[in-house]
């Protein structure tokens, strides 16, 4: 018992930490730039790459939207949960992923989903889908958006692109 209960500490620490980091990033509790808004504005690279993410959201939503989906949330969030774009399309709901890089980067957009993302991708599908109540049939879906030059967005939508056990 002692043993379960030192692991829950250093586990509300460690999410502590990272909660604490974020907002450092993002300013303070108040919304006001704080200290992480200096170093944004020292590199770029952080107002950059957020600015890219929001974008490539946004594309992916007119994406979605163009091809018949209802979408139901965008950037939900539920304490420590998010998910970037709930859409429901022929009677399933879609927890789609947004995934977007600069055309001809190291990395494919899909790169960035690894096991830790997606395994807190499914305990926030979990909560929204108790949150809402939906008893429905569900997937995870990512969409890849790729940026070229030009500020043209390409978005491709890979159903389902993680497979949980509900």
């Amino acid at each position: 018992m002692t043993g379960a209960k030192a692991d829950t500490g250093r586990m509300e620490r460690r999410i502590g930490t990272e909660r604490m980091e974020r907002r450092a990033d993002t300013g303070g509790a108040d919304g006001r730039a704080g200290a992480g808004a200096e170093t944004r504005a020292a590199t770029g690279r952080t107002g950059e790459r957020a600015e890219t993410g929001r974008t490539g959201e946004r594309a992916a939503t007119e994406h979605l939207r163009h091809a018949g989906y209802d979408i139901r949330a965008l950037n939900w969030r539920q304490g420590i949960y998010e998910l970037d774009i709930v859409a429901a399309h022929r009677g399933i709901l879609h927890f789609v992923e947004v995934k977007t890089r600069q055309a001809g980067a190291l990395t494919p957009p899909e790169a960035a989903l690894t096991r830790r993302k997606c395994q807190a991708l499914s305990r926030a599908a979990a909560a929204y889908l108790r949150a809402v109540r939906w008893d429905g049939e569900a997937q995870f879906d990512l969409a890849k958006v790729e940026m070229a030059e030009d500020g043209a967005a390409h978005v491709e939508l890979i159903e389902n692109a993680l497979e949980f056990n509900w």
